[in-house]
């Protein structure tokens, strides 16, 4: 099993409530069950059909930037041995996944809320992480040596950008110019 931490604000389509601090609320069960429902939408109509185990909604914060919209924190779980054989770079295809139906103009799931692009964050866990799917931890902090942060540019408006890839250990960086426009 392959998990991953992440994040992402939406920033329009949806709101915060107070109640959505407490994890055992009906707002939060709700609202976590509809993007977990999204999520594996996404999952199961790409070319990852049949890796995804779980995704879990772990926690929604205000959107400090705004008084609309909120942050998404959720975890994903996919299995190792039906991940497609030509996929090289795991955590880039689960990122490139995601991101492409964000930035999709007839996005498969993501209907009717519209996400900043450059919050999607992503990364990778492992066993000395220690956290699993499905447990609610104090803040996605995974160790510098442990993973492989993603980070995307661009904006919905302005789809493309870049996807740098800053490996663990001082390995070097790979840059992807462009990203496939749909």
């Amino acid at each position: 099993e392959v998990r991953y931490a992440g994040e992402l604000r939406v920033t329009q389509g949806d709101s915060w409530i107070p109640d959505l601090v407490v994890v055992e609320s009906p707002a939060f069960k709700a609202k976590a069950t509809k993007y977990e429902k999204m999520l594996q939408t996404v999952y199961e109509k790409s070319f990852l059909k049949g890796s995804l185990r779980k995704a879990k909604v772990v926690r929604f914060i205000k959107n400090p930037a705004s008084s609309r919209g909120l942050i998404i924190h959720f975890r994903l779980a996919l299995d190792r041995r039906k991940l497609p054989s030509h996929v090289d770079n795991t955590e880039l295809a689960v990122q490139d996944v995601l991101l492409q139906e964000l930035m999709s103009l007839e996005p498969i799931a993501f209907h009717n809320v519209a996400v900043d692009i450059d919050s999607l964050h992503l990364a990778r866990e492992t066993e000395s992480v220690g956290v699993e799917v499905g447990t609610v931890p104090p803040t996605p902090q995974p160790r510098e040596d442990d993973v492989q942060v993603i980070k995307v540019e661009g904006t919905q408006e302005a789809p493309g950008g870049a996807i740098m890839i800053r490996k663990p250990s001082g390995s070097p960086t790979r840059k992807q110019e462009e990203l496939p426009q749909q």
